[in-house]
Parts: structure tokens; C-alpha cells; sequence
């Protein structure tokens, strides 16, 4: 919830502020989107590369 908020007041800010074409705010938008939707699969794929697997208990 609070991405899609942040990318539309991205959208309005770009546009607004630095006067850039809503298409292209737009655009912008999307990567960053995208970028912050892969931030916490890369970070648990650098955590498990660097601190080892999360260990769990197998409770017969």
C-alpha cells in the first residue's frame, strides 16, 4: 500500500516540481516501482550468501 502511494506522489511531484512530462513521470514511476519490489529478494539472496541458510527445526 504505502509503494503505490509513494509512486503516485512520485508521479505528481516529477510532474509538478521538475516539470516533466506526465508519460515519462510515468515511466519513472514504474522502475523505481519495480526496483523497490526486488529490493527484498536481493537482500535475502545477499543475507543467505553472507550469514548461511535461516536454520529450521524439523519437530517429528
Amino acid at each position: 500500500m504505502a509503494m503505490s502511494a509513494t509512486s503516485s506522489n512520485l508521479i505528481v511531484y516529477l510532474v509538478h516540481k521538475y516539470n516533466v512530462k506526465a508519460i515519462h513521470a510515468a515511466q519513472i514511476s514504474n522502475v523505481v516501482r519495480g526496483c523497490m519490489q526486488l529490493a527484498p529478494v536481493l537482500a535475502a539472496a545477499l543475507s543467505d550468501a553472507f550469514f548461511g541458510p535461516y536454520p529450521i527445526a524439523c519437530h517429528p
